[in-house]
């Protein structure tokens, strides 16, 4: 069963503009290649994705860090909801980004 991802509109915003940006500086194929391997692994299987940061404490559910280059993520997993919840997501430097 596939996980369900959240994303606030927000960080939706916020990929927008950097997949604008990325087309503007020719690494637009790089940008999108890398958010769609990052979604296909949040949605087959998050908890090996990236490292543990922390557990939640109220939940104990696990916070990832994970990098498919150019962008690094932070996401909560909740493995019980079979869901995913984009906390946070970064363009890395030297990137055109």
């Amino acid at each position: 069963m596939a996980f369900t991802i959240s994303i606030s509109q927000q960080i939706r915003q916020e990929l927008r503009a950097m997949q604008e940006a990325a087309d503007r500086a020719g690494t637009g194929d790089l940008l999108l290649s890398a958010i769609r391997t990052i979604n296909e692994r949040l949605q087959t299987d998050p908890l090996e994705y990236g490292e543990v940061l922390y557990h939640l404490p109220s939940s104990l559910n696990p916070v990832h860090v994970g990098i498919t280059i150019p962008l690094a993520i932070i996401v909560a997993v909740y493995p019980q909801a079979q869901r995913v919840w984009l906390v946070k997501a970064r363009a890395l430097s030297g990137h055109g980004l």
